[in-house]
């Protein structure tokens, strides 16, 4: 009980203290207000080893990866980026649009650390990336995948 209330006056939203307690998930984003995005015209698997091998990269560790949902966590980006904590989650998903491209889309509650990763994760994996897109509105997720 005590518990519940404390969660109602601190002011927490349900979906930032499920976050917190258990992480970023797939529908989490997708649905993030704020996304950085871009287009590639390489196959997601071959797009999925090139993010692990980029992140390995960055220092930052891989918290949780699902190759067969294209879904990955990553964390320990205070190595290399000073805005952050220790335990700060970048989700990382690729999907393919109708198009037959692969879509990158980065989201983590740092938006400064979602930028810093998406710039750096789209200059590595393929420099002449088709198009890049920034901060757009979430969509509906349509499937939940947790690591």
């Amino acid at each position: 009980m005590s518990f519940a209330v404390t969660i109602v006056l601190s002011g927490c939203a349900l979906t930032e203290l499920r976050q917190e307690v258990f992480g970023l998930d797939k529908c989490d984003v997708l649905n993030a207000e704020m996304q950085h995005k871009s287009l590639f015209s390489v196959d997601k698997d071959v797009l999925f080893d090139r993010i692990v091998d980029a992140l390995k990269g960055m220092n930052a560790s891989i918290y949780g990866k699902d190759k067969k949902n294209h879904f990955i966590i990553a964390m320990r980006f205070d190595r290399s980026f000073r805005k952050c904590i220790d335990t700060t989650e970048v989700g990382i998903i690729i999907e393919s649009p109708d198009n037959g491209l692969s879509e990158v889309i980065v989201h983590s509650g740092n938006y400064s650390l979602a930028k810093y990763v998406a710039n750096k994760l789209f200059s590595q994996i393929d420099p002449f990336s088709i198009e890049n897109k920034y901060p757009e509105g979430g969509r509906k997720c349509l499937e939940q995948s947790k690591l």
